[in-house]
Parts: structure tokens; C-alpha cells; sequence
């Protein structure tokens, strides 16, 4: 049982930023994907080892996940959250997931906050992956936003950093009664 905050709740409530620069303060989403089993779990981008990934999650102790696409014309944005039996499972999974998705990475940085990296793509996809607790979260924005490559890759930094207040300052859900 959590007892903090819990961030795949207001992800199903839609509570996150807006998601376009100068767009509206919320923007609903266009679809959610519950994934209850590592099995059913969906990567928003090729992942060059997907049973080799699913492996390190199984292990990590993969409890959940939740998928958000929001799009607006050919604008994509995707948020996961892989919720692990703990800090440090959803730690190794990070690293497990990091590995593979790094092996094809342009270039990148590591987060302002050291929680993980912030990377461009072949494809101009911005992806910033890191740890939330128990949860690792991902942010996946086209190649659409944004001409600059330096300017999509700090955009997408700075969006996910008011994903991370959102998220944290969540109230969880109270138990039934």
C-alpha cells in the first residue's frame, strides 16, 4: 500500500500540465491504456530489446502502468508510468530501460534534478525517462515542437519538471470505509 502521493491516480484524473508551449493550463487527454501486467506494458518508442526490458521490469517487481497519449494534429506527446514494488526496483528498472533506449540516443543530458536523462532521438522524439519514488515516469514528445533541437530537449525538461509538481502534490486516494 502507498501511503504518499499517487501519481498513476491523477495521471487517470488528467491532472497535468499543459502540454503545448503557450497552450491552454489543461489539455485532456486523447487516450489512456491501463497496462495491470508487465506483459501488457507498451513502450512509446522502439525498444531495440523488448523482452529483455519486460525481463528487468518482471524483476524490478512491475506492479502497474498507465499510458497517456495526448495529440493535436500531428503534435504526439506520451506520458508512462511504471509503478515497481519499490524505490529501488523502479531504480533498476530505470537502468534497464535506460541502457536499451541510450543505445540510439543522438545525444542528451542528465536531468537538472539527477533523477535521469533527458534524450534526443534519430527521429528529432525528445524522451526524458527518471524516477519518481517507486514509479519511473516517461515523457515522449514528437519531433513536431519546437524547430531547435537544444530548445525541444530544455522545452521538454522544463514540462516534465511541472509534470513532477503535479504529480507530487496529489493527495492519495483514501481507503474505503
Amino acid at each position: 500500500m502507498s501511503h504518499g502521493p499517487d501519481p498513476l491516480g491523477a495521471v487517470r484524473r488528467g491532472a497535468m500540465p499543459a502540454f503545448i508551449p503557450d497552450g491552454p493550463d489543461q489539455t485532456p487527454l486523447d487516450q489512456l491504456t491501463e497496462m495491470p501486467a508487465v506483459g501488457d506494458y507498451r513502450d512509446p518508442s522502439t525498444i531495440a530489446d523488448p523482452d529483455r526490458l519486460l525481463e528487468a521490469f518482471a524483476a524490478a517487481g512491475y506492479q502497474e502502468g498507465i499510458d497517456v497519449r495526448y495529440e493535436e494534429g500531428n503534435y504526439l506527446t506520451v506520458i508512462t508510468l511504471v509503478r515497481f514494488r519499490d524505490a529501488a526496483g523502479a531504480a533498476a528498472a530505470l537502468s534497464a530501460h535506460l541502457a536499451d533506449y541510450c543505445s540510439r540516443a543522438e545525444r542528451g543530458h542528465v536531468r537538472t534534478d539527477r533523477t535521469g536523462l533527458v534524450l534526443l532521438r534519430e527521429s528529432d522524439t525528445v524522451r526524458t525517462l527518471f524516477v519518481l519514488d517507486d514509479v519511473e515516469v516517461s515523457v515522449s514528445v514528437c519531433g513536431c515542437y519546437e524547430d531547435d533541437d537544444d530548445e525541444r530537449l530544455s522545452w521538454t525538461e522544463r514540462w516534465s519538471d511541472d509534470i513532477i509538481a503535479v504529480l507530487r502534490d496529489q493527495a492519495p486516494t483514501p481507503a474505503p470505509v
